[in-house]
């Protein structure tokens, strides 16, 4: 619960960054890069704990008040010095949203999220959907604030159970610049499953949550 505390934390910590005038929408964009990712991920108690690096590519095509994003990250996790892992494992893990601007700062998205590990019986593969809020400011010439928030819905995971709470938030930065053909990006996503399983004996609580920090460089079109 310490790692979902610290997400809250950051979520709070973002409404008041984001609590400014709104910003403009802009014209049809297209952006596409690579990534560095950092990951920490967290199964059962956070006493099994594994972090991990890798690399990931991210794109994004915006028309009007739309937005559609895609990005997939590839990380290799290593048993953390302060955990009881065991086994280091491959992560891959495919996101899409499409955002849609309401009106301020503030935007609505929906997507989906997936992540697939090797071996298989390291660790969780998983599946959701999502559904939620993002919130976007400018702060400076070319610098622009992020702020989401998603419930993830209908959670599926490789070793079975059910996820009665699932959240996704997420904290990051973006400049724009060479007039917008250069985007450079550092984002901070925390999701928690509160994930459940039963074998007959009686319901046992397993969560899981994964915390990543994306690096990225972007050229815009």
């Amino acid at each position: 619960m310490a790692g979902w505390a610290d997400g809250v934390g950051v979520f709070a910590l973002g409404t008041l960054l984001l609590a400014c005038p709104s910003i403009r929408i802009s014209a049809q964009t297209v952006t596409v890069g690579p990534q560095l990712v950092l990951g920490d991920y967290r199964e059962v108690s956070s006493a099994l704990r594994y972090r991990g690096t890798g690399l990931g590519a991210a794109a994004t095509l915006a028309y009007k008040k739309a937005v559609l994003e895609v990005g997939y990250v590839r990380l290799t996790y290593e048993p953390a010095q302060d955990g009881s892992g065991l086994e280091s494992f491959r992560a891959g893990q495919f996101d899409a949203r499409v955002r849609y601007y309401l009106t301020g700062a503030v935007s609505t998205e929906v997507g989906v999220t997936n992540r697939s590990v090797d071996p298989g019986f390291a660790a969780q593969s998983m599946g959701a959907a999502r559904a939620g809020v993002r919130i976007s400011n400018t702060i400076g010439s070319g610098v622009r604030l992020n702020l989401r928030g998603n419930y993830l819905l209908g959670a599926t995971f490789s070793g079975g159970g059910s996820a009665p709470v699932g959240v996704e938030i997420a904290f990051g930065a973006m400049g724009d610049f060479a007039r917008g053909h250069v985007r450079v990006t550092t984002d901070y996503e925390f999701q928690y499953f509160n994930r459940k399983t039963d074998d007959g004996s009686g319901e046992e609580s397993v969560p899981i949550q994964q915390a990543l920090v994306r690096l990225g460089v972007a050229v815009g079109f």
